[in-house]
């Protein structure tokens, strides 16, 4: 393999191999294997490479799909039978000569997988500091995992670019890297994080226009001392990010090209300023005219720029629902009342993000009220059905895109869908062929949190 490219492989025998003992027997090589990862859909569809790196203690970058879930119970370190898989050659083998890749009998393990058909937990990922940096594509109102990168800190690393990092795999579609001395990084291996840090990110291949969610997963930096800005170079802005809980950044692209620019964000790292506010208390109740009072209570207010209500349907995805400026800023003690005019018929999840003057983010706790009144259903209507439109009803449903089928009694699909609903009251519509059959049909509703209905439809 000549130094410096990638090289595609596969695994030559008829079972799983751990590429660990491969790399360790082949001369020149990365310690990090790349493998493609057809579930990484984005709005492309088009897949995406995985990172095994040995600094991320092989969990998977991005990670975040079905067949490479991310998260510290999970580690990839081996290749299935017939799975096909990318190196890295770094450096010259022996005497000099281009670097080259040995299989031995050894490196065979025994158990596997079928490679499309997820993942499976392996031994818990012992406490590293890494950063996650995820770019998600907006598709409706949900989130498509299209490319992602980590930084991991550790003084066992240097600051150089080296064979503890792992270069970029370029995907078909979205591409959201590091960058660090023209090196494109999937993963960036760093001497522990100081104040004066930067990751610089590196973009390509970005569609527009379209509304982009950058997720910023960090663990075990609350201990850094350090607090985090997102640089945006289009825009001229400077958000503060979250080195304690996973949070979001929205961003769009247009027609402007420095809205696709590759060098558009960077993240910048400065000292820790004191803690300038301390939640006491957050409440909210629904209302006899169905609207919910929120109150939080604060105390040692100062130096805060702003506090921001969010509001979530499920607990774990939240937008701003209203602004609020500081009432003393002066050490003392403060209650921010506010009344939710438009909840949603379902669960309401309202939390706090306390922005200060020197760029920390804090939040509060989060509350949650209880659906309205009156117990959720979808129903076909009328059933039997007549003619040939069935009216499907959804009542008190959370928002959210339902996946929809119907077949018939020999198990073809007549009809294949995804609908989009907001929250509350809806009806849809499913047109059948006017020779369609007389019987009973099957209707299977796959919510996108997982929840399936299906109901049995009477045709005339």
């Amino acid at each position: 393999i000549p130094k410096g490219l990638f090289q595609m492989l596969g695994n030559p025998y008829a079972s799983a191999i751990d590429f660990r003992n491969m790399i360790s027997a082949s001369t020149g090589l990365s310690k990090n294997v790349y493998v493609f990862d057809p579930s990484i859909t984005g709005t492309r569809a088009l897949g995406g490479w995985q990172t095994l790196s040995s600094v991320t203690q092989y969990e998977a970058t991005p990670g975040g799909t079905s067949l490479y879930t991310a998260g510290s119970s999970y580690k990839y370190t081996t290749i299935q039978s017939g799975q096909g898989f990318a190196v890295k050659a770094t450096a010259a083998g022996n005497a000099g000569a281009n670097p080259t890749v040995t299989f031995q009998e050894s490196d065979k393990v025994s158990g596997g997988r079928v490679t499309t058909r997820g993942a499976s937990p392996s031994n818990t990922v012992s406490s590293i500091v890494m950063l996650r940096s995820n770019l998600m594509a907006m598709n409706g109102a949900n989130m498509e995992l299209t490319d992602g990168n980590a930084a991991v800190f550790d003084n066992a690393y240097s600051n150089a670019v080296d064979e503890d990092d792992a270069g970029k795999s370029i995907n078909g579609g979205e591409n959201f890297g590091l960058i660090r001395d023209g090196n494109k990084l999937a993963v960036e291996a760093r001497q522990a994080l100081v104040s004066a840090d930067t990751l610089y990110y590196d973009m390509s291949n970005i569609r527009q226009p379209l509304t982009y969610k950058l997720q910023f997963v960090p663990q075990n930096l609350s201990t850094a001392n350090v607090s985090a800005e997102l640089i945006d170079k289009f825009l001229n802005t400077r958000t503060p990010v979250s080195l304690v809980d996973t949070n979001y950044v929205t961003f769009t692209t247009s027609s402007n090209t420095g809205s696709t620019a590759s060098d558009r964000f960077k993240l910048v790292f400065k000292p820790l300023a004191p803690v300038p506010v301390l939640f006491t208390s957050i409440a909210a109740k629904r209302n006899t005219d169905k609207t919910i009072a929120v109150e939080w209570r604060v105390q040692n207010e100062l130096d805060m720029d702003r506090y921001e209500l969010e509001r979530s349907a499920d607990g774990r995805n939240f937008a701003t629902l209203y602004t609020a400026a500081p009432q003393v800023n002066n050490g003392g003690s403060a209650m921010y009342p506010y009344v939710d005019a438009t909840p949603l018929a379902t669960d309401n999840f309202y939390r706090v993000k306390a922005l200060s003057i020197g760029g920390r983010v804090q939040y509060s706790a989060i509350v949650k009220v209880a659906p309205l009144s009156g117990t959720g259903n979808i129903a076909v209507y009328p059933n039997p059905v007549e003619g040939s439109t069935i009216q499907v009803a959804f009542t008190n449903q959370k928002a959210g895109v339902y996946e929809v089928q119907l077949t018939n009694a020999l198990g073809q699909i007549l009809f294949k869908d995804k609908w989009t609903l907001a929250a509350g009251n809806s009806t849809r519509a499913i047109e059948l062929n006017k020779d369609r059959a007389s019987g009973v049909y099957r209707l299977q509703l796959t919510s996108s949190t997982g929840e399936v209905k299906v109901l049995q439809v009477n045709v005339k």
